[in-house]
Parts: structure tokens; C-alpha cells; sequence
């Protein structure tokens, strides 16, 4: 297999899209791996660990070589794997601009999702049915620049905190529409990319049954 086909299978076991992997793994860009894509850069060794860091399951020699099976044949142990994913609870709109400096209410442990940034309880029904009021976002930070059209995020501005499908304006490079899930009650929303003061990709969804 080449380096890109063992990239993309990985990718495609992830359920995740090339840039959303990306992101993950913790690269600025998916530009990185689009080079490999194009046969201009191999797979290096700060990548393979990389991606076995937010993927133990992953043979490392594997992703390096293409020699043996994709995934371990060891069973991974995620209690050891780290703290877990802060939650905080609290006003949104603190906790969105200072968690970083705040203490987690609790911890959230999944064995597939890692690698957030934090998880909050969101309200509303702007994304309902998809989303319901109540539910625990899995959000990553990440750069505004570096979009992913189609993903879901929870979108910060001067103006307004709110979770949508982002999409992009057609014609407008810098603009960015932001689509609702309950589109009876909600309209579709025009940003401009320098109005985002921070950007979180939804990466999970935990949903509380009452």
C-alpha cells in the first residue's frame, strides 16, 4: 500500500474527514497530508506518532511500512491513556472565553474521542432534532482559517455564541454561512471570518435522556 492509501484507510476507520483528522492529530492544516496525497512527502516518523498518539489502536510499524495489520492486535487500555475530557459547567459565554483558565467541573473518559478541548452542556433547539437542548458538545478548538465546509462548530463572535453546519458563501471567500438544523424557527446566518473571535469543531455528542 502507499503512503496515502494506509492514510486513508486510517482516515476512513476514524469516520473523520481529511481535515478534521487533521485537526485532530493536532497539524495546523491538512495541507500536510494532502502533500502526502500528492506524493511529494512521505510519512514521517513525528506523524506516525502523532497519529498513534490519538490512536492507539493504530500499528505504528504499520503506518510507517505498510508490513503486518492495521491495528494491534493488543487490546488498549484507555484508562491509562490521559485525564479525560474537561467539562465545565457554568454561563456559556465565561466558560467559552476563559476555560482555559478555569478548573474542570468533572471529566468525561470516551474510549474514541480524546483529544478535545473541553465539553459544555449547550441549550436551545436551533440544531434540534440533530442536537437537543441539554446535550454535552465534545468541542476542539481550532483555526478559523482552516475550515472544514460542511462540519459542525460552535461559532463565537462579538455578536452571538451559536452551533451550526458552517458552509460557504458562494462568491464571498471570507464569508461564511452558518446553517441551523431547526430551519422553521431559525434563519440561515452570514459571518464574516475576522468577526470570529473563537471557533470550536463539534467532535461529539453526548445526549441526556430525561
Amino acid at each position: 500500500m502507499s503512503n496515502w492509501s494506509r492514510l486513508e484507510e486510517i482516515i476512513k476507520w476514524a469516520d473523520m474527514s481529511v481535515h478534521s483528522f487533521a485537526m485532530r492529530i493536532g497539524l495546523n492544516r491538512s495541507e500536510n497530508l494532502y502533500q502526502i496525497k500528492r506524493g511529494r512527502n512521505g510519512i514521517s516518523l513525528d506523524l506516525a506518532n502523532r497519529i498513534v498518539r490519538c490512536f492507539p489502536e493504530i500499528n505504528l510499524n504499520w503506518i510507517l511500512t505498510g508490513e503486518g495489520y492495521m491495528l494491534n492486535s493488543e487490546p488498549v487500555c484507555y484508562e491509562t491513556s490521559n485525564k479525560g475530557i474537561p467539562f465545565f459547567s457554568g454561563e456559556l459565554t465565561e466558560v467559552i472565553t476563559s476555560f482555559k483558565e478555569m478548573e474542570p467541573h468533572s471529566y468525561i473518559k470516551l474510549p474514541v474521542i480524546s483529544d478535545c478541548d473541553l465539553a459544555l452542556t449547550i441549550s436551545g433547539d436551533s440544531m434540534s432534532p440533530e442536537i437537543d437542548s441539554g446535550s454535552i458538545l465534545l468541542l476542539k478548538e481550532v483555526d478559523a482559517g482552516y475550515i472544514d465546509f460542511g462540519e459542525r462548530y460552535l461559532v463565537v463572535t462579538d455578536k452571538c455564541i451559536v452551533v451550526r453546519d458552517v458552509q460557504p458563501v458562494e462568491g464571498r471567500r471570507k464569508k461564511l454561512s452558518l446553517v441551523p438544523v431547526n430551519r422553521e424557527k431559525y434563519d440561515t446566518m452570514t459571518v464574516s471570518t475576522s468577526k470570529i473571535k473563537h471557533l470550536f469543531l463539534v467532535r461529539g455528542v453526548i445526549t441526556i435522556k430525561a
